[in-house]
């Protein structure tokens, strides 16, 4: 896992001791915990402004994603949000989109919009997740269709 890597210890490092120098945006497609919004800005420069909505989505593994002008989250089962799929327009304010059966957990989409400042997401079909099955962990296919619609052009 990424959270236990050495790799990941070394970037940290590299970050606090100025290696690479600042960072101003870090996207996160599965967290751990509930998702909060400690400040937000409009630049990365700021001004930061301290987010009154804290925690913004509850529940163990939460993984985000841009879908359409705005973010999804899919939520797996732990939390009172449990298999669910949440939206927000502006990444504070999430409501609940769909209710689903099942969520694995630690479930990462693959995400075709991913670092590309795309206005529009395109949504998920697939992704890779963890599976128990008789005290065996392993790595699972997931597919699913969070897809948003295609944008008209003007």
């Amino acid at each position: 896992m990424w959270r236990h890597s050495k790799a990941r210890e070394e970037v940290i490092k590299r970050i606090h001791d100025g290696a690479i120098g600042d960072v101003n945006v870090l996207r996160i497609y599965r967290v751990h915990g509930p998702v909060r919004c400690p400040a937000v800005a409009d630049k990365p420069t700021g001004p930061y402004v301290k987010c009154k909505d804290n925690p913004l989505i509850g529940g163990h593994t939460v993984c985000i994603w841009p879908h359409r002008e705005g973010l999804a989250a899919l939520i797996d089962a732990a939390g009172p949000e449990r298999f669910t799929v949440q939206w927000s327009a502006d990444g504070i304010h999430f409501k609940r989109a769909a209710k689903v059966p099942r969520v694995h957990t630690g479930c990462g989409p693959f995400d075709a919009d991913a670092f590309t400042n795309a206005r529009y997401g395109r949504g998920i079909a697939w992704g890779v997740a963890q599976n128990h099955e008789k005290g065996t962990l392993c790595i699972v296919r997931f597919d699913v269709d969070l897809r948003a619609p295609k944008k008209a052009r003007p």
